[in-house]
Formats: structure tokens, sequence, C-alpha cells
């Protein structure tokens, strides 16, 4: 056994995959694909709130699962991170039909 318990391993998995892959996702879309359709991306103060919502969420279900605080706790917080995913979702289907 490592030097931590094992209810941190999910909470290692969702930062690896919440943390670098889903935020890298975000990055990359928000950037590129309002250039590739030349227009202006009009909402970039919801795409913080987005971004911040995502950051939260992942916090809270890392912390939730490896403190063990329970599944109240990590629903909300996963409730979190799944609305900063349909926020993503609208603001990236505005781009698109803009």
């Amino acid at each position: 056994m490592g030097a931590l318990p094992y209810s941190w391993r999910p909470a290692h998995a969702h930062m690896q995959l919440l943390g670098f892959v889903a935020l890298m996702i975000y990055g990359v879309a928000y950037h590129a694909l309002p250039r590739f359709r030349g227009v202006v991306f009009r909402r970039p103060g919801l795409a913080l709130l987005q971004v911040g919502l995502a950051n939260l969420g992942l916090l809270g279900m890392a912390l939730a699962w490896g403190l063990g605080l329970g599944k109240g706790v990590w629903g909300f917080f996963a409730g979190v991170s799944l609305a900063a995913g349909w926020l993503f979702a609208l603001l990236i289907l505005e781009v698109l039909w803009a």
C-alpha cells in the first residue's frame, strides 16, 4: 500500500480525467472553434464561470471521495460538474450555430 489509503484512488482518477482531460477539451474548444468558424466568441464571462464550476465540482468530488464525506456531498459536486458540462455544451452550440 502506498502513502495514501485506497479511498483516494477514485479521487486521483477524477483529478486526472476531469482535471486535465476535460479542462484541456474546454480550453481547446473555446480557443479553436470560434476561429475555425470565423465568428467572435460572445460570452467569455460565461465560459469563465463554466470553467470555475468544473473546477469546483472536480475539487468537491475528489475531496468527498478521499475524505469519505458521503454520497450526498459527492452527489452535490457531481451535479455541479454536470451543470458545467451542460453549460459548456450550450456555449459551444452557440458558437457552432452562430
